[in-house]
């Protein structure tokens, strides 16, 4: 059953690494006239995930070794687009991993994140792209789940319901 204001806009997707070494593609279609878009990759505290970044012309950021508060930005040559990629871990209140992955002037066609096992016990993760509103139309996953897309104020800590009198 999907679940979710965000489940049919393509702009979640989650997956299993299986074992240390495992790599995984996340894929992204990104139609002419994007300005740019972020990536937010969650991962469970007890793995550790490091990722690169290949563009529609096949131009590729190489593996980005995970270490907390790394930042990379990296201008490509063969293309307008500027990648950044940054960790955060141990992240508060979760202790999770989150990678962030932010393009800039993206190549239209299918950008692949390559996420590599380094630490693994649980292997699961999911990665979000922004709302809907505030992503140009048309990014999305290749292969979305519909699952884990109930955003804000849907979230709050103390939800108020309006009634008709």
């Amino acid at each position: 059953m999907l679940h979710g204001n965000e489940s049919h806009a393509g702009h979640h997707t989650s997956g299993r690494l299986n074992f240390e070494k495992d790599m995984d593609d996340i894929e992204i279609r990104v139609p002419e006239n994007s300005h740019g878009f972020p990536v937010y990759i969650w991962n469970n505290p007890t793995d550790r995930f490091s990722l690169s970044v290949r563009s529609p012309a096949g131009e590729v950021i190489a593996r980005v070794p995970a270490k907390t508060g790394t930042r990379l930005v990296s201008k490509l040559i063969l293309e307008r687009s500027v990648v950044e990629v940054s960790y955060f871990f141990p992240t508060s209140g979760s202790g999770s991993q989150l990678s962030i992955v932010k393009i800039w002037d993206p190549t239209p066609g299918i950008w692949t994140i390559t996420l590599n096992g380094d630490i693994l016990l649980d292997g699961t993760y999911d990665a979000w792209l922004p709302i809907t509103g505030n992503v140009t139309e048309g990014v999305e996953f290749l292969l979305s789940t519909p699952d884990n897309t109930v955003v804000t104020p849907a979230t709050a800590l103390r939800n108020y319901y309006l009634r008709s009198i």
